[in-house]
């Protein structure tokens, strides 16, 4: 598992018709605390983020500050988002909106450590 700094992509920021999309987990760029080598930004750099050895400890730990937000078939993997603190997603017409615009973090759980 992988714990990222992440933001939602450009488009969204800009007033792009996010009514229309669907939450994916590439709405997400990542946003580094330390110089990376990769560019491109993408929460799928093998690189980018914080490894996260113990998922099932890190989630009984930190799991009611997450939310999940999307799965990825193609890649395997779960995501679950952390939105800023003092934001209340659940007062939101729509969820995944509140969760893209907000988030923080952005954990991906690979579908082989899911029981």
């Amino acid at each position: 598992a992988r714990l990222l700094k992440v933001r939602c992509c450009d488009i969204f920021l800009k007033g792009g018709d996010a009514t229309m999309w669907q939450s994916r987990l590439s709405d997400f760029v990542s946003i580094q605390q330390e110089p990376v080598t990769t560019k491109s930004g993408s929460i799928f750099d093998k690189d980018a983020g914080k490894s996260v050895p113990d998922p099932f400890k890190f989630i009984q730990e930190n799991g009611a500050q997450f939310s999940v937000y999307s799965l990825d078939f193609d890649r395997r993997v779960l995501g679950l988002v952390r939105v800023r603190e003092g934001i209340d997603i659940r007062k939101a017409p729509f969820l995944y909106q509140a969760q893209r615009k907000n988030a923080e973090e952005l954990l991906l759980v690979p579908f082989d450590v899911l029981p």
